[in-house]
């Protein structure tokens, strides 16, 4: 048959997997849970916005007052008289419903970075559940438990109710954004992940829970919301049909974690299905067999393989130094992404339309330097990671010095954008700078660090009540620090081949893992 592909091509499982109709099931299950991580991961954006007070009783103040400069006539007022306070808000956050302005509004911010911190052990928790127990059901029980906790959270009564029902949603939902990328990354054909994952990520749906929040108006609602508009993610997650050649569930668990746990049979079965869900005819048992073999053999290699734990990130100088300057470039990231998106009500404007403009940027920018860095040779590291700084600088010191409101306003969204970018670039250099046994535990070691960052994070803007313009002086420092550290200590990795081993020795290494100009 002029159509059937040799088997001896098919040398893993990337070469059965292909796009069909089972990607694009796998890519409306994977939309409710990007969905419903987003939603869980921003709710605090809307519930965390503390509101603008106009008066307190008869007094009144005027609109170019800071918050600190009101609060602070405000203590001197109750002071004398108690005075009831007129607030001005988008969204009845839970500062608003439950009363905590002014000072009292730093509860509020420690709640986000408890919440936060469960979203931190819970992606090391379920990273392990699911390496052990399969994606599929780790999946199904953590985007579960966030739609159940998220409608139990909107009944809340207090403040400290409330985080203790999104610390758990947070435990679930890193454990789901763990287990969701390397299912994505083992299910989706090799060479259509990077557009299909640009496609569907944070960024347009940003823009979507935006408009979730503008009807909801509430913070009970908009957790109801959430979790009614995600359940369908546990739906597809089970999902059975009668009516489609397969007559079963098609929400197939990981082949190659199958194959890892020794569940050959149910890896072939798999893998049969889904080739035939995708229209691949071409494709026999004793091709799919093979395959298995082909993964087998490769996994009995790296069992025999020296174990590699994190010290060995820090084996010789030059790794350290690597390692070292990477993590603070993602905890950078992390403290400038999210002091900014916890703080997004201190932006002049509407929460709604901020966010809005903010996803719009963001997902430009990402298809941009997407199709910028596939097409010209010299956008490598080193010039996308400069110049990604530069538009954060910029920006950042614009916004600070100009008193212009739509100027100071697009400036900090441009500037909040980017470091989506950075992220990437970042943990890219990563991949490109760390030998083949190390490169995996690289990126876990950055993904950890950012989100420990992502704790502190809303802490960021109490330095206003030192300063006023101290967070966003802290915000510059942090960008031009790490571009500083990048540019000198970081080599262009773009093309380059990419290390394989671990030399035993600090001389071999730097032999061995220099890269080429």
């Amino acid at each position: 048959m002029s159509g059937q592909i040799s088997s001896g091509k098919l040398l893993t499982i990337d070469g059965l997997i292909r796009l069909g109709h089972y990607t694009i099931f796998l890519c409306i299950t994977t939309e409710f849970l990007v969905l419903s991580q987003l939603g869980n991961m921003f709710f605090m954006v809307y519930a965390g916005a503390a509101p603008t007070i106009k008066t307190c009783g008869s007094h009144k103040f005027g609109p170019t007052m800071s918050s600190s400069d009101i609060c602070e006539q405000i203590y001197t007022l109750d002071g004398n008289e108690t005075c009831k306070h007129e607030l001005e808000y988008d969204f009845v956050s839970m500062n608003v419903e439950f009363e905590y302005i002014c000072h009292n509004s730093k509860y509020v911010k420690h709640s986000i970075s408890i919440q936060m911190l469960g979203a931190v052990i819970g992606s090391l928790i379920f990273g392990q559940i699911s390496d052990l127990y399969g994606r599929k059901p780790t999946l199904l029980f953590c985007v579960s438990g966030c739609v159940l906790f998220g409608l139990i959270s909107s009944f809340s009564k207090d403040l400290l109710t409330a985080t203790i029902y999104r610390t758990i949603i947070g435990l679930f939902n890193g454990g789901q954004i763990a287990t969701m990328f390397v299912y994505v990354v083992e299910m989706l054909p090799k060479r259509d992940r990077v557009w299909i994952t640009t496609l569907i990520s944070f960024s347009p749906n940003v823009i979507l829970l935006a408009a979730m929040a503008y009807y909801s108006q509430n913070w009970r609602h908009l957790a109801i919301v959430i979790s009614v508009a995600t359940s369908p993610a546990i739906l597809l997650c089970m999902f059975v049909t009668s009516s489609l050649p397969i007559n079963e569930n098609l929400s197939y668990e990981s082949p190659r974690w199958l194959v890892q746990r020794g569940r050959i049979e149910e890896a072939h079965h798999v893998l049969k299905q889904i080739t035939r869900w995708n229209g691949r005819n071409d494709i026999s048992s004793d091709m799919i067999d093979e395959v298995i073999d082909a993964e087998k053999l490769i996994l009995r290699e790296k069992r025999n393989r020296k174990n590699y734990y994190i010290y060995h990130l820090f084996h010789t100088r030059q790794l350290t130094t690597y390692i070292l300057v990477l993590s603070y470039s993602f905890l950078a990231a992390s403290m400038i992404n999210y002091g900014m998106l916890f703080s997004m009500e201190k932006l002049p404007g509407s929460i709604y339309t901020n966010n809005i403009m903010l996803g719009l940027i963001r997902y430009s920018v990402n298809i941009i330097s997407s199709f910028t860095d596939y097409t010209q040779r010299w956008f490598g590291r080193r010039v996308a990671h400069t110049k990604q700084s530069l538009f954060d600088l910029l920006p950042l010191i614009l916004g600070l010095g100009v008193e212009l409101e739509i100027i100071s306003r697009i400036a900090t969204l441009m500037a909040f954008a980017m470091m989506s970018q950075v992220y990437i670039i970042t943990g890219m250099s990563g991949n490109e700078l760390f030998p083949t046994p190390l490169r995996s535990m690289c990126f876990s070691f950055l993904q950890v660090i950012g989100r420990i960052a992502v704790v502190f994070a809303p802490q960021l803007f109490f330095l206003a009540d030192l300063w006023t313009p101290a967070p966003f002086v802290a915000l510059i420092l942090f960008a031009l620090s790490d571009l500083v550290f990048y540019l000198i200590f970081i080599p262009e990795t773009k093309d380059q081949p990419l290390p394989e081993r671990l030399p035993t020795t600090a001389g071999s290494n730097l032999q061995n893992l220099r890269l080429k100009n």
